[in-house]
């Protein structure tokens, strides 16, 4: 289903949430089934903790769309099980993969895991380089200053640095959703 009808049937689905999220854990473990990106992205929507442990348990799946989808997913589960996840995901073959990780390492601001983030900054893929960015300025003023110290011995990575900084809070917030 296309995300807008997804959030709907999220929204919907609240009244009986203890079922559908019992019904979903069960549908996340059957690492087989075609469905498995699209339910893990169903999943983020409905941001029920009891939840994350399933979506974990994924980031180390064979396919590169349900690994994007964890990705982004656990971004929404602050838990350091959700950042070890993180850490590996961030330095996967996938570049779509890596910037969902960059993007939810951004969104739980884990102190520990600046360093992976800045580094995405440097990554070949222009994606890549702008969710790190968008990342690092969700760490709030720590994250402002490793952007601000980008050298321009990267020239991709000061022109992305620099695009950021000065993008205005309305705009950040837009990207950064």
């Amino acid at each position: 289903l296309a995300p807008t009808v997804q959030a709907y049937y999220a929204a919907m689905l609240l009244r009986s949430r203890a079922v559908v999220v019992e019904h979903l854990q069960k549908q996340l473990r059957r690492t087989e089934d075609p469905a498995l990106a699209r339910l893990t992205e169903f999943a983020a929507r409905l941001g029920e903790t009891a939840l994350r442990e399933p979506v974990t348990a994924l980031a180390d799946h064979a396919d590169p769309e349900v690994r994007v989808q964890v990705a982004r997913a656990l971004g929404s589960f602050p838990h350091r099980e959700s950042v070890a996840a993180l850490k590996r995901l961030i330095a996967d073959t996938a570049w779509p993969v890596r910037a969902q990780a960059a993007r939810s390492l951004g969104m739980i601001a884990d102190i520990n895991t600046l360093p992976l983030v800045k580094a995405a900054l440097r990554d070949d893929v222009w994606w890549v380089r702008l969710r790190a960015a968008l990342g690092l300025m969700r760490f709030g003023p720590v994250g402002r200053n490793a952007l601000v110290e980008v050298g321009d011995s990267d020239p991709y990575a000061h022109a992305m640095a620099k695009m950021v900084l000065g993008l205005q809070p309305q705009a950040l917030a837009e990207f950064a959703a």
